[in-house]
């Protein structure tokens, strides 16, 4: 959050951070539903902690791969260098990157939810 104040307005910042983070428990909360919905509850929790935790070490250590993973799309400051107001990422691009993966988590779920049927093994 260094200096975020020098890219952003207050309003925008806040804005940006509760749209973005948001879709990010948007995000994970569709990879739970449909491993749900496949009966791999187990799966959906493993593939959720992956995505914390390669999410939360590549952003704190700022590698380039960062972007990647839906945490650093979701945290507004990262999008932009520490003292300049040259964004390092756009922030369009993250709000792209994470819609295109809910609506496909989404459209998948509803697919599974068709022919999902309770209590199966």
């Amino acid at each position: 959050m260094d200096d975020l104040y020098q890219q952003l307005t207050l309003a925008e910042a806040f804005g940006h951070t509760a749209l973005l983070m948001f879709l990010y428990f948007l995000l994970l909360a569709l990879i739970l539903l449909l491993a749900s919905l496949f009966n791999q509850k187990y799966a959906g929790l493993l593939a959720d902690t992956v995505l914390i935790i390669l999410g939360t070490v590549s952003t704190s250590v700022k590698a380039d791969w960062m972007w990647l993973f839906p945490m650093a799309q979701s945290i507004p400051w990262v999008h932009y260098e520490k003292y300049l107001s040259k964004p390092i990422f756009p922030i369009a691009g993250s709000y792209l990157y994470l819609c295109v993966i809910c609506a496909a988590l989404a459209a998948a779920s509803l697919a599974a939810a068709r022919r999902y049927q309770a209590g199966r093994t």
